[in-house]
Protein backbone atom coordinates (compact mmCIF):
# COMPACT_ATOMS: atom_id res chain seq x y z
CA UNK A 1 0.00 0.00 0.00
CA UNK A 2 1.15 3.53 -0.72
CA UNK A 3 2.94 5.33 2.15
CA UNK A 4 0.78 8.45 1.73
CA UNK A 5 -2.31 6.44 2.71
CA UNK A 6 -0.56 5.35 5.92
CA UNK A 7 0.44 8.96 6.63
CA UNK A 8 -3.23 9.97 6.27
CA UNK A 9 -4.32 7.12 8.54
CA UNK A 10 -1.72 8.14 11.14
CA UNK A 11 -2.74 11.80 11.00
CA UNK A 12 -6.38 10.86 11.38
CA UNK A 13 -5.65 8.64 14.40
CA UNK A 14 -3.57 11.42 15.99
CA UNK A 15 -6.29 13.98 15.27
CA UNK A 16 -9.01 12.12 17.18
CA UNK A 17 -7.72 12.80 20.75
CA UNK A 18 -6.80 16.34 19.73
CA UNK A 19 -10.34 16.89 18.46
CA UNK A 20 -11.83 15.49 21.69
CA UNK A 21 -9.66 17.83 23.80
CA UNK A 22 -10.48 20.78 21.54
CA UNK A 23 -14.22 20.07 21.77
CA UNK A 24 -14.02 19.82 25.57
CA UNK A 25 -12.25 23.18 25.81
CA UNK A 26 -14.48 24.91 23.25
CA UNK A 27 -17.63 23.99 25.14
CA UNK A 28 -16.44 25.92 28.20
CA UNK A 29 -17.11 29.67 28.33
CA UNK A 30 -13.93 31.79 28.36
CA UNK A 31 -14.31 32.62 32.05
CA UNK A 32 -14.26 28.93 33.05
CA UNK A 33 -11.11 27.97 31.11
CA UNK A 34 -7.79 27.42 32.83
CA UNK A 35 -4.66 29.22 31.63
CA UNK A 36 -3.46 25.97 30.07
CA UNK A 37 -6.72 25.61 28.13
CA UNK A 38 -6.50 29.22 26.96
CA UNK A 39 -2.94 28.58 25.74
CA UNK A 40 -4.06 25.44 23.92
CA UNK A 41 -6.91 27.33 22.24
CA UNK A 42 -4.58 30.20 21.24
CA UNK A 43 -2.18 27.77 19.59
CA UNK A 44 -5.09 25.91 18.01
CA UNK A 45 -6.42 29.17 16.53
CA UNK A 46 -2.96 30.09 15.19
CA UNK A 47 -2.73 26.69 13.50
CA UNK A 48 -6.23 27.17 12.07
CA UNK A 49 -5.26 30.58 10.64
CA UNK A 50 -2.19 29.03 8.99
CA UNK A 51 -4.34 26.22 7.60
CA UNK A 52 -6.90 28.75 6.29
CA UNK A 53 -4.13 30.69 4.55
CA UNK A 54 -2.77 27.49 3.01
CA UNK A 55 -6.27 26.42 1.91
CA UNK A 56 -6.96 29.78 0.29
CA UNK A 57 -3.62 30.42 -1.41
CA UNK A 58 -1.98 27.05 -2.06
CA UNK A 59 -4.49 24.18 -2.00
CA UNK A 60 -6.42 25.08 -5.17
CA UNK A 61 -3.18 25.19 -7.16
CA UNK A 62 -2.00 21.88 -5.68
CA UNK A 63 -5.34 20.30 -6.67
CA UNK A 64 -5.02 21.69 -10.20
CA UNK A 65 -1.39 20.50 -10.45
CA UNK A 66 -2.26 17.00 -9.23
CA UNK A 67 -5.14 16.83 -11.71
CA UNK A 68 -2.93 17.93 -14.61
CA UNK A 69 -0.29 15.34 -13.66
CA UNK A 70 -3.08 12.76 -13.41
CA UNK A 71 -4.29 13.65 -16.91
CA UNK A 72 -0.78 13.24 -18.29
CA UNK A 73 -0.30 9.90 -16.51
CA UNK A 74 -3.60 8.68 -17.98
CA UNK A 75 -2.39 8.99 -21.59
CA UNK A 76 -1.03 5.40 -21.84
CA UNK A 77 -4.16 4.04 -20.10
CA UNK A 78 -6.39 5.15 -22.99
CA UNK A 79 -5.08 2.34 -25.21
CA UNK A 80 -5.44 -0.43 -22.58
CA UNK A 81 -8.55 0.54 -20.54
CA UNK A 82 -10.47 3.36 -22.23
CA UNK A 83 -13.46 3.11 -19.86
CA UNK A 84 -11.34 3.61 -16.76
CA UNK A 85 -9.35 6.35 -18.49
CA UNK A 86 -12.58 8.18 -19.37
CA UNK A 87 -13.88 8.01 -15.78
CA UNK A 88 -10.55 9.22 -14.37
CA UNK A 89 -10.36 12.01 -16.97
CA UNK A 90 -13.80 13.22 -15.93
CA UNK A 91 -12.74 13.13 -12.26
CA UNK A 92 -9.58 15.15 -12.97
CA UNK A 93 -11.41 17.70 -15.15
CA UNK A 94 -14.06 18.14 -12.43
CA UNK A 95 -11.26 18.60 -9.89
CA UNK A 96 -9.63 21.31 -12.03
CA UNK A 97 -12.93 23.11 -12.67
CA UNK A 98 -13.99 22.82 -9.01
CA UNK A 99 -10.70 24.26 -7.77
CA UNK A 100 -10.91 27.14 -10.27
CA UNK A 101 -14.54 27.92 -9.41
CA UNK A 102 -13.74 27.81 -5.68
CA UNK A 103 -10.79 30.15 -6.13
CA UNK A 104 -12.57 32.61 -8.44
CA UNK A 105 -15.88 32.88 -6.57
CA UNK A 106 -14.88 32.31 -2.95
CA UNK A 107 -11.20 32.29 -2.00
CA UNK A 108 -10.05 35.24 -4.13
CA UNK A 109 -12.67 37.54 -2.56
CA UNK A 110 -11.53 37.01 1.03
CA UNK A 111 -9.79 40.18 2.11
CA UNK A 112 -8.84 41.91 5.35
CA UNK A 113 -12.45 42.76 6.25
CA UNK A 114 -13.49 39.13 5.85
CA UNK A 115 -10.59 37.93 8.05
CA UNK A 116 -11.42 40.51 10.74
CA UNK A 117 -15.07 39.46 10.69
CA UNK A 118 -14.06 35.80 11.07
CA UNK A 119 -11.73 36.70 13.93
CA UNK A 120 -14.54 38.56 15.71
CA UNK A 121 -16.94 35.66 15.23
CA UNK A 122 -14.34 33.23 16.55
CA UNK A 123 -13.71 35.39 19.61
CA UNK A 124 -17.45 35.64 20.31
CA UNK A 125 -17.88 31.86 19.95
CA UNK A 126 -14.88 31.21 22.23
CA UNK A 127 -16.14 33.64 24.87
CA UNK A 128 -19.59 32.03 24.89
CA UNK A 129 -18.33 28.45 24.83
CA UNK A 130 -19.81 27.62 21.42
CA UNK A 131 -17.78 25.15 19.31
CA UNK A 132 -16.61 26.61 15.99
CA UNK A 133 -14.71 24.42 13.53
CA UNK A 134 -15.68 25.97 10.19
CA UNK A 135 -16.47 29.39 8.75
CA UNK A 136 -20.10 28.50 9.45
CA UNK A 137 -22.07 25.42 10.38
CA UNK A 138 -23.45 25.28 6.85
CA UNK A 139 -19.91 25.29 5.42
CA UNK A 140 -19.10 22.31 7.62
CA UNK A 141 -22.22 20.50 6.45
CA UNK A 142 -21.30 21.21 2.82
CA UNK A 143 -17.70 20.06 3.31
CA UNK A 144 -18.85 16.89 5.05
CA UNK A 145 -21.48 16.14 2.41
CA UNK A 146 -19.02 16.63 -0.46
CA UNK A 147 -16.33 14.49 1.21
CA UNK A 148 -18.87 11.76 1.99
CA UNK A 149 -20.28 11.82 -1.56
CA UNK A 150 -16.78 11.64 -3.05
CA UNK A 151 -15.87 8.83 -0.66
CA UNK A 152 -18.98 6.83 -1.55
CA UNK A 153 -18.36 7.38 -5.29
CA UNK A 154 -14.72 6.30 -4.86
CA UNK A 155 -15.77 3.25 -2.85
CA UNK A 156 -18.22 2.16 -5.55
CA UNK A 157 -15.63 2.84 -8.25
CA UNK A 158 -12.89 0.86 -6.50
CA UNK A 159 -15.25 -2.01 -5.65
CA UNK A 160 -16.25 -2.25 -9.33
CA UNK A 161 -12.69 -1.93 -10.67
CA UNK A 162 -11.02 -3.95 -7.93
CA UNK A 163 -8.89 -1.21 -6.37
CA UNK A 164 -7.89 -0.54 -2.76
CA UNK A 165 -10.64 0.47 -0.36
CA UNK A 166 -8.67 2.19 2.41
CA UNK A 167 -8.44 5.66 0.86
CA UNK A 168 -12.13 5.88 -0.14
CA UNK A 169 -13.10 4.58 3.31
CA UNK A 170 -10.94 7.28 4.91
CA UNK A 171 -12.67 9.89 2.73
CA UNK A 172 -16.04 8.61 3.91
CA UNK A 173 -14.90 8.76 7.54
CA UNK A 174 -13.64 12.33 7.04
CA UNK A 175 -17.01 13.20 5.51
CA UNK A 176 -18.89 11.76 8.48
CA UNK A 177 -16.60 13.55 10.97
CA UNK A 178 -17.04 16.86 9.12
CA UNK A 179 -20.82 16.34 9.07
CA UNK A 180 -20.88 15.68 12.82
CA UNK A 181 -18.71 18.75 13.53
CA UNK A 182 -20.86 20.82 11.15
CA UNK A 183 -24.03 19.74 12.95
CA UNK A 184 -22.48 20.56 16.35
CA UNK A 185 -21.45 24.02 15.14
CA UNK A 186 -24.77 24.62 13.36
CA UNK A 187 -26.70 23.79 16.54
CA UNK A 188 -24.40 26.08 18.58
CA UNK A 189 -24.95 28.92 16.09
CA UNK A 190 -28.71 28.46 16.21
CA UNK A 191 -28.76 28.44 20.01
CA UNK A 192 -26.54 31.56 20.07
CA UNK A 193 -28.85 33.40 17.67
CA UNK A 194 -31.93 32.40 19.71
CA UNK A 195 -30.27 33.74 22.89
CA UNK A 196 -29.95 37.22 21.36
Amino acid sequence: MDWTVWVLVGLFILAIPLLVVEMHIMRKPEAERTERERNFLRKDRAAARAQNWFSAHVSPWIAIGVAIIGLVVLIPLWSRRPGLALVMTVVYVVLILGALVLWVFVLRKRGRAWREHQKAQQAAADAAGHPRFFISGKAGLWAGSIALALGIAALVFFIVTGGGLLLPTLLCVFGVVFLVLGVIQFRAERSASSER
